[in-house]
């Protein structure tokens, strides 16, 4: 709007809205004076100087006197005696005495600068008023005679009024107050004389008060009120030392507690590895007592020394206390013991029966396995109730023998004591007769064909799962010596050990129950290997509760050598699935094309580090048998992700 240049050479510019600006020569920029700093309007008409070097300037507000050394402002308005709050544009000027002439909307003010003086007063201030929810506080005095005041933390609010005693132009004097210990500065509220304050934490205040005349002279003499207000008990530094002594009398509790709940879980820790060696001990002397009886059944020559082997081992060995082997007596039509232990021979007597007749016939005519957990002799015919109550008989199975599909006998074991047979038990005895099966069928095919080729593959079968199951076997007992090193001062490592015995002990087990009869040429040129694959895996899926996607594309005759390396590698492969996988679902497909058989078993379980188990007996089985009939496998596993098992063999369409 205008520029002015004062006696200093300064260059001042008025603007229309952006307030005051200084250019600075220097620099060559500029210095703003705006509202915010106290001009009474950002539109300024014009610049004057008077005799002291303050400027003054007329605004859309009222005329401002600027001093540049302090960079203040002092206001004035129409109630100042001014012809109006707004000025005209290009209407001020100064005459050679110093008048300045400012017109405006309503006339002309002139005045000389040197005739205008400040109030020096500094006026008090008192206190008129001081409410609780809008009433006046109880039990207080006058309130100009205040000087302290107690609250409650439920009525924790408060509002006060007072005056400054100024009383030239009194509608001009301006008003501060502060709460020291809750504001952070002084609250200006200009001509207002009220303030409040609203939920105050428990502590102690003062409430100070200042004014100022209408020239803006401020009495720093405040007026003090301390305001007092009353914490709850829980926000008392009694309640808070007593819970701090609470939580901290809690936590040696707690401490304590957990101290006393770690030895217990140590104390049960430590039974259950107690137990599991037990239990893993006696599985093993079981193990051995088995490879005991299939040394006896692989040396006997003849049908009749093949059964008496296993009766045998039942009782020295696998601790049935009697045992008998019938057979079917096909010129009689009748079933009759042929040949046991530990049964007195007036009872074998009376224990020969026809097809169907009692558990024993029953047995012979559906060809399943039949446990008497508790015998009830009233549900005995006489003769046989007379017989098995002499004998002492209070548990009892029957096992089918089966030889090509046909039952050429009945395998029984007897216990003096009820509920004595368990699964286990039953697992144990059935791997016996199926070994004692594998026998039979040796002998009658050497009396048969003389087939030595055959013998001898069916007994280097029978080797190679002796050997394999031996190794585990003398594995598991390692890890049981380690455990007896280490139960009493660290029973976490000693479990961990347990676990892998008890594993390898699984094993053998498995491979003694469900392998020993399907692992052989005979089983596979009877049925190939397609059938016995799916029937495998029914079976598996079945007693792991994994479900598996068996996928067979394009089934071609192979040699046997090639089929029976294909269902021991992936009968290898779904053991480790169920022992380490902890998988829901496994695809399994075999492959066949005109020069490669492929083998994939993939699992969706948890995975591992490939390269921290490069010598894992399961996977270095898999890989051993691929490279005996010219194949390769790769595995790729990942934590979380799985664990994928490729097989490739070769295939010319002839193998």
């Amino acid at each position: 709007m205008s520029i002015y240049e004062d006696t200093r050479g300064r260059l001042w510019i008025a603007t229309g809205g952006g307030g005051l600006n200084l250019y600075n020569r220097e620099g060559d920029n500029f210095s703003h004076y705006t509202e915010k700093d106290g001009l009474p309007n950002g539109f300024i008409y014009g610049i004057l100087e008077d005799e002291t070097a303050n400027l003054w300037l007329s605004t859309n507000f009222g005329l401002s006197r600027f001093n540049p050394e302090t960079e203040t402002f002092r206001n004035y308005t129409a109630s100042d005696g001014l012809q109006s709050n707004e000025f005209n544009m290009n209407a001020y000027a100064k005459d050679k005495d110093g008048n300045l002439y400012f017109g405006g909307i309503n006339g002309l003010n002139v005045f000389n600068p040197a005739d205008i003086k400040d109030n020096p007063y500094k006026p008090p201030v008192i206190i008129t008023n001081f409410l609780q929810g809008g009433q006046a506080a109880p039990n207080q005095p006058q309130a100009e005679l205040i000087q302290d005041v107690k609250l409650t933390w439920e009525q924790n609010d408060f509002s006060f009024e007072f005056a400054t005693l100024s009383y030239a132009q009194p509608a001009h004097n301006q008003h501060a107050y502060m709460l020291e210990n809750f504001d952070n500065d002084w609250n200006y509220i200009g001509t207002r004389r009220d303030g409040r304050y609203t939920n105050l934490p428990g502590g102690t205040y003062t409430l100070r008060i200042k004014g100022s005349n209408s020239d803006g002279v401020w009495n720093e003499s405040d007026q003090r009120i301390q305001i007092t207000v009353i914490p709850p008990f829980w926000q008392t530094w009694t309640f808070r030392i007593l819970v701090v002594l609470t939580l901290l009398g809690g936590g040696v509790t707690a401490y304590q507690m957990r101290v006393r709940n770690v030895q217990s879980q140590n104390l049960k820790l430590e039974e259950l590895v107690r137990e599991r060696t037990s239990s893993l001990q006696k599985r093993t002397k079981e193990i051995e007592a088995l490879y005991s009886g299939n040394e006896k059944i692989i040396r006997a020559p003849t049908l009749e020394q093949i059964f008496q082997a296993i009766v045998d081992v039942a009782v020295n060995t696998l601790h049935a206390d009697r045992s008998v082997v019938f057979i079917w007596n096909e010129q009689k039509q009748q079933v009759e013991p042929r040949v046991s232990h530990g049964f007195a021979p007036k009872t074998l007597e009376v224990l020969a029966l026809v097809r169907g007749e009692g558990l024993i016939g029953r047995v012979l005519e559906t060809g399943n396995a039949m446990v008497v957990s508790e015998v009830d002799l009233t549900a005995l015919k006489p003769k046989i109730r007379s017989a098995i109550a002499a004998e002492g008989i209070r548990s009892f199975a029957h096992l089918p023998i089966k030889v090509d599909g046909q039952i050429i006998g009945i395998f029984n074991i007897g216990f003096t004591r009820p509920q004595a047979i368990t699964e286990d038990t039953v697992r144990l005895f059935t791997a016996l007769v199926q070994r004692a099966a594998l026998s039979i069928e040796n002998m009658q095919l050497f009396e048969k064909t003389k087939d030595v080729a055959v013998i001898e593959e069916r007994n280097r079968v029978a080797r190679e799962l002796h050997d394999s199951a031996k190794q585990k076997a003398f594995a598991a007992l390692a890890q049981l010596g380690a455990v007896n090193g280490i139960l009493k001062h660290d029973p976490t490592k000693a479990e961990a050990h347990l676990l892998e015995a008890e594993n390898l002990v699984y094993d053998v087990l498995q491979e003694l129950t469900f392998l020993i009869q399907e692992m052989y040429p005979m089983a596979l040129k009877e049925k190939g290997l397609e059938t016995m694959l799916r029937e495998y895996v029914f079976e598996w899926k079945n007693r792991n509760d994994i479900m598996v996607d068996l996928n067979i594309e394009n089934p071609q005759p192979m040699s046997l050598e090639v089929e029976q390396a294909i269902y021991r590698m992936i009968q290898e492969a779904l053991a480790n699935v169920a022992r380490h996988s902890q998988a829901e679902q496994v695809n399994l497909s075999l492959v066949y094309n005109h020069k490669t058989i492929t083998v994939k078993v993939q699992d969706n379980g948890q995975g591992f580090n490939p390269a921290n188990k490069p010598n894992g007996m399961g996977l270095c089985t898999i890989t051993e048998r691929a490279e005996e009939v010219g194949g390769q496998t790769s595995i790729k596993s990942k934590y979380g992700k799985g664990t994928t098992i490729l097989i490739k063999l070769p295939f010319n369409g002839n193998v």
